[in-house]
């Protein structure tokens, strides 16, 4: 579901997991992630598209 919501595939997210760039927590077994730290974490990863290039594909948000 986080990949899904980042707009992202579970293989790249696995890689942020295991570098630890994504906010998570692990009470045992389960690996648990807040909304809004995803939200911050996005924003604060975020490119800035050019105006005048032409963008092919964008993803959209769940719930957004």
């Amino acid at each position: 579901q986080a990949a899904l919501y980042l707009g992202t595939s579970p293989g790249t997210l696995r890689e942020w997991l295991r570098t630890k760039r994504l906010p998570n927590y692990k009470p045992g077994k389960e690996l648990l992630f807040k909304r809004t730290e995803l939200d911050s974490w996005m924003d604060r990863h975020r490119t800035v598209v050019d105006p005048f290039k032409e963008v092919t594909h964008v993803r959209p948000v769940p719930g957004g």
